[in-house]
């Protein structure tokens, strides 16, 4: 007679770890810069995680926009200039707008926080259809998930960068066409070097950067944790919203140039 009153062994599966304290504040938005793959599998079990990765970065871009006030005062200046030599204000009305354009810089920030919320729920939704399209999830919260750990990666990563660079050397705009030129980045333009090119030119090759790529692969790897996709089809999804942003912002370029 074969002994063999062992029970069956039944399989278990590890909850996921309650974050509690700090780790419950900052956690989720740590892990989508520094883990995203954890941040994307914590999103899958508590998909309201996402508006602390959504709040945290917009408090980040704050602070970081306020050691840019002087340099978004100085393109608020040429701006207006460029524009008031074209009509007929006389000294004193100048002197006046220069003046509410210097008091307003501080508050420009939080005008591009709201700005920043509206793009992300508008990739949201792009990021929603193009999973609809393909067969998968149908979830909005899953594609604001996507949508919030990759805007980590872009732009708050790519802040970042534009604030230190500015900080060791901080650029001179004389005229609006400097702007383009101003904002350092990581992308095809350096190697334009001393090239001639249109602003949209310019302005679509510094798309073309890391961080963009790097927003991409997190929408892929995004898409297939939380939207039930293959890679390829959300690094597709990706590739179009980055394009369509990309000539939006060279239209635009192209526009204040004409």
């Amino acid at each position: 007679m074969e002994a063999n009153d062992q029970p069956d062994r039944v399989e278990t599966v590890d909850e996921p770890e309650e974050l509690r304290g700090v780790a419950a504040i900052f956690g989720p938005f740590v892990n989508a810069l520094f883990a995203p793959g954890r941040a994307f599998d914590a999103l899958q079990q508590r998909p309201m995680l996402a508006l602390w990765i959504l709040l945290w970065t917009m408090v980040s871009i704050l602070l970081l926009s306020t050691q840019t006030v002087d340099i978004t005062r100085q393109i608020g200046r040429v701006g207006f200039i460029e524009q008031a030599a074209q009509g007929t204000m006389d000294a004193e009305q100048m002197t006046r707008v220069v003046e509410r354009i210097d008091r307003m810089a501080p508050y420009l920030a939080l005008l591009g926080n709201v700005f920043f919320a509206i793009m992300v729920a508008l990739i949201s939704l792009l990021i929603w259809i193009g999973s609809t399209l393909f067969g998968g999830s149908s979830k909005f919260g899953g594609a604001f998930g996507v949508a919030s750990v990759a805007s980590v990666a872009h732009p708050l990563v790519s802040t970042c960068f534009t604030v230190l660079v500015w900080d060791m050397k901080p650029p001179e705009i004389r005229r609006m066409s400097d702007v383009a030129e101003a904002v350092p980045t990581l992308g095809l333009d350096t190697f334009l070097g001393g090239l001639d090119v249109s602003a949209a030119v310019r302005t679509l090759l510094q798309r073309v950067d890391m961080f963009n790529i790097w927003w991409i692969v997190l929408v892929a790897l995004g898409c297939e944790r939380l939207m039930a996709l293959r890679r390829g089809q959300g690094t597709i999804i990706g590739i179009v919203i980055w394009a369509l942003a990309a000539l939006f912002s060279a239209f635009v370029a192209w526009m204040g140039q004409s």
